[in-house]
């Protein structure tokens, strides 16, 4: 075997180990952007999640506060009297033609 049969031998084995590391380091560049790719989607997740429970407790609040509303309405819209009852004359008037 001749010193240019080694070399050339040598140059291939190197050549292979050589393009072997750069696959393994290409794999695990691929993996870490998986990695973080799957970080990222649930992070969006977590955010969507996050936004409907707060979308939730924003209308649960804008229910009760329509019904405290509607509540308060309806005392305002009623006649409130003491126990005597209405205090002065009564505001009647005959009908007219025009129905006033």
């Amino acid at each position: 075997m001749g010193i240019e049969t080694v070399v050339a031998l040598a140059l291939g084995a190197g050549s292979a180990a050589y393009s072997a590391k750069r696959s393994r380091d290409q794999q695990k560049r691929t993996e870490k952007h998986a990695e973080r790719e799957m970080a990222a989607l649930d992070a969006q997740r977590r955010e969507r999640e996050s936004l409907t429970a707060m979308d939730q407790s924003r209308q649960e609040a804008r229910k009760r506060q329509r019904q405290l509303m509607i509540g308060a309405f309806g005392r305002q819209s009623t006649m409130l009297t003491g126990s005597l009852g209405v205090q002065g004359e009564a505001t009647t008037a005959r009908k007219t033609l025009l129905g006033a």
